[in-house]
């Protein structure tokens, strides 16, 4: 969307400069909310096109019309992956196949490659969350207080 605002507003304010960057990442990889080992990554964005290998209701997508990403649409994986191409269909709606694009197939290959290579140099951290909670790391709202966290009053 980006370039065409700049286009108008340059054509609009002649006097106000844009420049438009190109990212310098050709990859991208997309986890859900909570990711795990064991589903790996869900989508990747390799140039103009963009690979879902797994798809999830959110609450951030119930305006689309894909009734498959509503809030109560359940995980559902894709193989092959749904393919878009984001400079035809930036909002993802219609995804390709093999009729739509004669390299389908080589597209395809070249996004799963990228993923394996990633999916194989990915080295998940410890949980933060999982490790549970410590009182004493909660934060005090009575900050002068002693002994802490005893004095401290709780935020709600």
């Amino acid at each position: 969307y980006f370039p065409f605002l700049a286009a108008i507003l340059s054509h609009l304010y002649p006097f106000v400069h844009i420049h438009v960057l190109q990212s310098k990442r050709e990859t991208m990889f997309y986890y859900p909310v909570f990711p795990s080992r064991e589903l790996g990554v869900f989508a990747v964005r390799y140039g103009q096109y963009k690979a879902h290998y797994f798809t999830q209701g959110s609450t951030h997508s119930d305006s689309t019309p894909d009734h498959d990403c509503h809030w109560d649409a359940l995980l559902a994986s894709h193989d092959p992956p749904l393919l878009f191409d984001l400079e035809a269909d930036p909002s993802e709606n219609y995804p390709l196949n093999s009729f739509d694009v004669p390299n389908y197939s080589q597209i395809i290959d070249a996004i799963h490659k990228e993923k394996l290579k990633f999916e194989s140099e990915m080295e998940f951290g410890e949980s933060q969350i999982d490790r549970g909670s410590d009182p004493a790391l909660e934060p005090c709202i009575d900050p002068g207080c002693s002994p802490r966290p005893g004095c401290c009053r709780q935020a709600y």
